[in-house]
């Protein structure tokens, strides 16, 4: 077991820049999480600060979490101050196995934070905890274990690398785009997010969005959109816009929403009686109250439930030409209490 600190005042001051550490490190991991891996669609400081929301939509479990793992690194730390540093084997394979354990944050993004969360955190004990760091200066003569905290740099190289592809799929030519067949089109140019043109490329064809057996040549396999494979929003935009196109028009969208279990309301907004934009074009919304349902997708993995259900209610809007026989765009939306 390790002691704490002798000196009070030593205690004192390191059990403060732990906390400090972890209270940036979570932050950090949340916002760079949010950015990368999220679903929300919009300008980018959207993204980033979705992490931050969700911080303070679940503060309790943050407050918790933080004071826990301040808890938990300080005995720690005092415990290497009493046995000595860690060996340069030791600290090798802890940054490469942190490293990778970013990987899970293309399965779900807030497995993706926690790791993120343990990376940085790694990293600024060396700056702020106490831990001898690296300098560029002193490079030759700086001990192995703590080189190995170069590592850490290819971390925001990363970001960099996911940035600029977000960037250059959005200079790139249109046909590029792979817009599939029926043509994916969205209603303002910003919409075309990196996400929706990753969801492009993954479901190219109606085909690509139905269950595995269901056929896109039968008119009733239309209504077996596979929600199993639908993991963000970006993937249910481009699905149900695929299936919906082919299914018809304006008349028989309600029937098509009512089959993935979405309500349509019977009065204004439905396929009876559409709404009509200024333009002329007609819209239909359906809605998932998700408080009483639960979120309709993700349909697997816990934590994604957790986060996806942050939502109170979830409306899908589809906007047809003024005659109603071709679907134009659609979108998801998310209402909040």
């Amino acid at each position: 077991m390790g002691t704490l600190y002798m000196d009070s005042s030593e205690g004192v001051s390191r059990f403060f820049r732990i906390a400090f550490s972890v209270i940036v490190s979570m932050l950090v991991a949340l916002m760079l999480s949010s950015f990368v891996w999220s679903d929300i669609e919009g300008h980018f400081t959207h993204r980033a600060g979705g992490g931050l929301f969700i911080a303070l939509f679940f503060f309790p479990f943050f407050a918790g979490f933080t004071i826990a793992m301040t808890l938990v690194f300080y005995w720690i730390d005092s415990y290497l101050h009493e046995r000595g540093p860690i060996g340069t084997k030791a600290s090798i394979l802890i940054t490469i196995l942190l490293v990778l354990l970013l990987g899970v944050g293309f399965i779900n993004r807030l497995y993706g934070a926690l790791a993120l969360f343990f990376l940085i955190y790694w990293c600024l004990t060396g700056r702020v905890a106490g831990r001898p760091g690296w300098s560029l200066k002193d490079f030759k003569t700086t001990a192995w274990d703590e080189k190995v905290y170069l590592i850490v740099m290819t971390v925001p190289a990363y970001f960099a690398v996911q940035f600029a592809i977000g960037v250059l799929m959005h200079i790139v030519p249109a046909p590029l785009h792979l817009p599939g067949k029926p043509a994916f089109q969205v209603e303002h140019e910003h919409f075309l997010t990196t996400d929706i043109k990753w969801a492009l490329i993954r479901f190219p064809d109606p085909q690509s969005c139905l269950e595995w057996g269901a056929d896109a040549k039968k008119r009733e396999d239309l209504k077996r959109m596979d929600w199993d494979r639908i993991d963000r929003t970006s993937a249910a935009t481009v699905c149900t816009f695929r299936l919906l196109h082919k299914w018809g028009g304006i008349a028989e969208a309600a029937n098509w929403f009512e089959a993935q279990g979405l309500n349509v309301s019977q009065g204004g907004w439905s396929s009876k009686k559409p709404h009509v934009n200024r333009d002329g074009t007609l819209e239909v919304h359906a809605g998932w109250h998700v408080k009483t349902k639960g979120p309709r997708f993700p349909t697997s993995g816990f934590m994604a439930r957790i986060f996806a259900a942050i939502p109170y209610g979830m409306t899908v809007e589809a906007t047809y030409t003024p005659d109603g026989k071709e679907l134009l765009y659609l979108r998801y939306g998310y209402s909040t209490l």
